[in-house]
Order: C-alpha cells, then sequence, then structure tokens
C-alpha cells in the first residue's frame, strides 16, 4: 500500500484496470479540448474575417508583422528554428542568420 500525503490524492497502479480507464478518459478529454479549441479558433477567424474590421493576412512559418514608425511591415524570423540552439549560444553566436529590423 502507498501511504499519500493528502486523503484528496489518488494513486493508480500501472496494468491495473482503474489505471487503464483513467487513461482512456485522460486521452478522451484531451482530444476533446484540442477540438473545441480549434472550433473556438475557426469561429474567432471568420468573426474577425466578416467583421471587415482586419484586413486579410496570411502569416507563414516564421512570418509575423511588425508594426513600426512607418506603420505596418512584414518580419520575417529566422526559418526552421524557435529557438537558438546550444552550441550557438556556446560559440557566442545568439541569431547568427537573423535580421535585426
Amino acid at each position: 500500500m502507498i501511504h499519500l500525503s493528502d486523503k484528496d490524492f489518488a494513486y493508480l497502479p500501472q496494468g491495473t484496470e482503474h489505471f487503464n480507464d483513467n487513461v482512456r478518459a485522460v486521452h478522451w478529454a484531451q482530444h476533446y479540448a484540442l477540438a473545441n479549441r480549434q472550433l473556438m479558433m475557426q469561429n474567432l477567424v471568420a468573426a474577425v474575417r466578416e467583421s471587415g474590421l482586419v484586413p486579410e493576412f496570411v502569416a507563414g512559418s516564421g512570418a509575423s508583422l511588425r508594426r513600426t514608425d512607418e506603420g505596418v511591415r512584414p518580419h520575417v524570423g529566422r526559418p526552421g528554428a524557435a529557438s537558438v540552439s546550444m552550441q550557438e549560444k556556446a560559440r557566442g553566436q545568439e541569431c547568427p542568420r537573423c535580421t535585426v529590423m
């Protein structure tokens, strides 16, 4: 028997029916939440498009719009990477392929 520090905590041993039921329930909840977020985003995008308040734009991987004193300009970040690799940091190259705008 495993002693838990709080009466509201639960422990389900792996391989038991209760454990397997819990894993299935968590997977179902995660899939439901993802579908819900996708539906909300589709509805939001449709509402914004229909409002006519925001100009149409397309943002691909690494692309965004940057507001400057001169207006709004497209900005393309470092393609293919979300962060600087540890090797580049070690070499002191924080972002060797980035263009400063």
